[in-house]
């Protein structure tokens, strides 16, 4: 019920980040099924590429070391890759994060 029709949702949210296209996101789940299809030649390849090989990552650890966790060892290893064949100008990738915690001021709520 709701609990496919919400991962069925995510998913095709995050199929263009998953081929690496730049295209225009929102609207429903039929628009963006049918942009991915009509941009599917403008696929990158590394970013299709790494995305495959997380998810192999996971299923193997979660198959043969089902203790350890799988989506940190994937993200680790994603990392390493990037870094050791140089893939940082191929890939789009998160920039730096602040490293603080942000302010809060709880009495302007009042």
């Amino acid at each position: 019920g709701i609990t496919l029709g919400v991962a069925i949702i995510i998913a095709t949210g995050q199929l263009t980040g998953f081929l690496g296209l730049s295209i225009e996101t929102g609207g429903n789940v039929v628009q963006t099924v049918y942009r991915v299809f009509t941009h599917l030649s403008q696929t990158d390849v590394y970013a299709f590429v790494m995305g495959i090989l997380t998810i192999i990552v996971i299923l193997a650890c979660k198959k043969l070391f089902p203790r350890l966790p799988s989506y940190l060892i994937a993200v680790i290893i994603s990392i390493t890759l990037v870094y050791v064949f140089n893939l940082q100008d191929k890939l789009a990738l998160v920039g730096t994060f602040k490293s603080s915690i942000p302010s809060s001021n709880i009495l302007s709520l009042l």
